[in-house]
């Protein structure tokens, strides 16, 4: 009698040990695919933070090309100013010479 109890309670045993096993099984399944998506996950971050970066570095980029062509007009524009003030100028000394003679 108590030896069919002990194998029945060997059986138990056995059982919750092979169920235990499994479930240790699945966590530790479960535990790689997370980390797996982790990685990944982190691989992507990565990859976006270097994206953000290259995007901010030309968006300076562009806006310095920009300061620059906006001082180059601004200079060009005095540059025509005074090219039409000496031209305005010069009719004036001509208009002038042409009363004279």
């Amino acid at each position: 009698l108590q030896l069919g109890k002990r194998e029945e309670e060997l059986a138990q045993s056995l059982m919750r040990i092979d169920e235990e096993g499994a479930g240790k099984a699945q966590t530790q399944k479960a535990l790689r695919e997370l980390e797996s998506q982790l990685a990944e996950l982190q691989e992507d971050l990565e990859a976006e933070k270097n994206a953000r970066a290259k995007a901010d570095k030309q968006k300076r980029d562009l806006n310095e090309e920009l300061e620059a062509l906006k001082n180059e007009l601004l200079d060009s524009l005095d540059s025509t100013a005074a090219q039409q003030e000496l031209r305005t100028k010069r009719e004036q000394e001509l208009a002038t010479l042409k009363k004279t003679t």
